[in-house]
């Protein structure tokens, strides 16, 4: 599991126990895993990357669950159970576990943040769910500073067809950042990467809808009008990334590609208007 994921469950954890009065506040629960407050701040601030000691005390003293560490999965606590908020209609719903865990290095000797690159022959082992340590030294990868990238498990793919032109075009490179389970709200004016088991990967803009039955299902929008939209159900749905970044070597001016579009029209019309005696 990448190491920001862990970070960060640590942190909703610590956070959860203070909540739920389990522990007293931020200090007695340092002391209560052996380590230091200013330890605890560092950790919390994710400046520091939480230690397997910490973790044993977490899931053994405290009963957090070890899915929800390094899954995402809840509830938090082994006692509790999964509020109904995050129950029903959830994108995706239980993602299917990748099979083998992943520890792709997640920065370089700047300390800049380094995202595995994903061309389009390399996206048909992605779906697989046999994806290894070795799948990902395997492929180049791209650097960004930190100050750029949120925490997460981030990748770089590049994309094949017209269906999001021209938004992005055929052979362009997204750079996404893969959603937690409790991020379920998605916005037409950002573009997402939907995998999923009847269509493997796929470039869209997300829109929940509720269909006829009452049922809520993920409808997959394309920027190019010659492509019709999809629907995808809660359990075909195994993964879903936020496009953080694109980089394209298309430089095309679209308002001058519209404006020679506008001219043509008109000149249509001045010619039909002639014909037909109008002016």
């Amino acid at each position: 599991m990448v190491k920001e994921f862990v970070n960060k469950r640590f942190v909703e954890a610590v956070e959860h126990l203070i909540a739920t009065k389990v522990v007293k506040n931020k200090k007695s629960f340092a002391q209560s895993v052996g380590i230091s407050s200013s330890k605890l701040s560092e950790m919390l601030k994710l400046r520091m990357n939480v230690g397997v000691d910490v973790l044993k005390y977490l899931f053994e003293k405290y009963g957090v669950r070890y899915e929800f560490i390094f899954d995402g999965t809840l509830p938090i606590l082994k006692n509790e159970e999964v509020e109904n908020e995050f129950v029903p209609n959830r994108f995706p719903a239980h993602p299917k576990q990748i099979k083998e865990t992943i520890l792709v290095a997640t920065q370089d000797s700047s300390e800049n943040r380094t995202i595995p690159m994903i061309n389009y022959k390399a996206a048909a082992n992605f779906t697989t769910g046999f994806q290894s340590q070795e799948f990902f030294e395997d492929l180049p990868p791209i650097s960004l500073p930190r100050h750029l990238m949120q925490g997460g498990e981030y990748r770089c793919l590049q994309i094949t067809g017209d269906s999001m032109h021209p938004t992005v075009y055929d052979q362009d490179w997204v750079i996404c950042r893969r959603l937690e389970p409790y991020e379920t709200t998605f916005r037409l004016d950002n573009i997402y990467v939907v995998v999923s088991d009847s269509r493997g990967i796929n470039l869209k803009r997300l829109q929940k809808k509720t269909d006829k039955e009452g049922n809520e299902i993920l409808q997959c929008l394309s920027d190019n009008p010659e492509h019709a939209p999809f629907e995808l159900e809660p359990e075909d749905v195994l993964e879903i990334w936020k496009v953080e970044f694109k980089f394209s070597d298309h430089l095309h001016n679209e308002n001058e590609v519209i404006y020679h579009k506008l001219t043509g029209i008109e000149t249509e019309l001045a010619s039909l208007k002639n014909q037909f005696g109008y002016n």
